[in-house]
């Protein structure tokens, strides 16, 4: 059974069964599923503090940044916090022509995209990921600038990368063990 998997069933038993969900499984699961675990709880409640509407399953999200880790050399923590910035968690955000949780603009990347659901959360943060991971190779891995390349050097985007980087502190906080 994959891990994304385990997670699904584990969100469900976590529904039913509370807390007593949680003595059992640091009793009878590997540490990583319980980091897993622990990590899908507080993607669930971080995500909860910023959408009000729409907003992405921590399951499905958990499993994009597992993708993430596993397929690009991209910081899941970096997407994250850009996910955070670009649509506070909402799957059908969509700003001038910009689409998805990773706020992805149509013009420019519609031809990444696998379908035409662009508001399709693994393949958003996949398409995302990618526009990003071209940013961080083209600045050699300058920070500043791969955010700058991903939010298209507006005037003002210091404003940008600021709340970035209040994101990634928050993040830190949230001390996920998985990605």
């Amino acid at each position: 059974m994959s891990s994304y998997a385990h997670l699904q069933k584990g969100m469900r038993m976590f529904a039913m069964f509370k807390g007593l969900f949680l003595i059992l499984a640091l009793f009878f699961t590997s540490p990583n599923q319980a980091d897993e675990i622990d990590d899908l709880i507080r993607l669930k409640t971080y995500i909860a503090k910023y959408c009000r509407v729409n907003c992405v399953d921590a399951g499905v999200l958990l499993q994009a940044l597992h993708d993430v880790k596993d397929n690009t050399s991209v910081n899941p923590r970096h997407m994250l916090a850009i996910i955070r910035t670009e649509s506070a968690f909402n799957v059908k955000a969509s700003n001038l022509g910009n689409k998805g949780l990773s706020q992805v603009l149509l013009r420019y990347h519609r031809g990444k995209f696998k379908s035409t659901n662009y508001f399709d959360p693994s393949d958003n943060i996949r398409v995302g990921t990618s526009i990003f991971e071209a940013c961080v190779k083209k600045h050699k891995a300058d920070t500043r600038q791969s955010f700058r390349c991903y939010n298209g050097y507006h005037l003002g985007d210091s404003k940008y990368y600021t709340k970035i980087q209040n994101n990634l502190k928050e993040l830190d906080s949230l001390n996920l063990n998985t990605v």
